[in-house]
């Protein structure tokens, strides 16, 4: 899901720090 915008990216990080490996 590397479509979401930075905002929705940072709002999941906390839940899913997956992405903020994929980002």
């Amino acid at each position: 899901m590397r479509a979401l915008a930075p905002r929705e990216h940072v709002n999941l990080a906390p839940a899913s720090p997956v992405y903020d490996i994929k980002e």
